[in-house]
């Protein structure tokens, strides 16, 4: 039981690394007509940000009705992406936190496993409470 809900932890961080979930779209900071899209990806940490922009000032509405999904390569053109190494490290050592504290809690109990699995979890929350300082941001 603690191996397929680990399985399904990890396949949930996975999920939520890879989709942007926190894009911010609107009117150009630089007021020149046009729309910019900022996405961000990687959860408690944040991985990689882009921005990207288009002449096109109606484009804005159309994002947000299909937000977070939206798929911008075809109309917009990427200006700035940063990736942050550090927090991709961070990423994965949460989601082998949520792996050891799960497999923790479930029999056979050993002393060294529920050791561990206190560890962990200790672990995630200080990546959860401080990996925003170590993501990437625009």
């Amino acid at each position: 039981m603690g191996s397929l809900l680990g399985a399904l932890g990890i396949f949930v961080l996975a999920m939520i690394n890879v989709v942007c979930l926190r894009p911010g779209v609107g009117g150009r900071r630089s007021g020149t007509p046009g729309t910019e899209l900022e996405r961000y990806f990687g959860w408690p940490a944040t991985v990689v940000a882009e921005q990207w922009e288009s002449d096109d000032p109606d484009l804005a509405s159309k994002i947000l009705r299909v937000a977070p999904v939206y798929r911008p390569h075809e109309e917009m053109k990427l200006s700035v992406r940063r990736v942050s190494v550090i927090a991709a490290i961070l990423n994965v050592v949460f989601a082998v936190g949520i792996e050891v504290a799960l497999r923790s809690l479930f029999p056979p109990y050993e002393a060294t496993r529920s050791e561990a699995g206190i560890v962990a979890i200790v672990i995630c929350a200080l990546i959860v409470r401080f990996g925003r300082h170590f993501g990437t941001y625009l």
